[in-house]
């Protein structure tokens, strides 16, 4: 017996209508099935709102969608040119 209960789970698969078994089950969350896949976590609602969580307080941290210098430089008068 692990001494991680989650690894003690019963894996369970989901089957789409033609067959392939795009989805599987561990310890109650939903994963992908896919062998050569880089992404290692849940794939579920409950993993959705914990990245829109991470999402939410990164941006506060950072206060914003953007950081850059250049917001400095602009308060200090530099010039920009619109190209397009």
């Amino acid at each position: 017996m692990s001494t991680v209960p989650f690894l003690d789970t019963v894996t369970r698969f989901i089957e789409e209508g033609d067959g392939k078994v795009r989805f599987r089950i561990i310890g109650g969350r939903r994963f992908h099935n896919l062998s050569n896949s880089e992404y290692l976590g849940a794939n579920d609602d409950e993993e959705v709102d914990r990245l829109i969580r991470y999402h939410d307080a990164i941006k506060e941290i950072w206060g914003g969608l953007f950081h850059s210098p250049i917001e400095e430089k602009l308060r200090k008068g530099a010039r920009v040119i619109d190209l397009g």
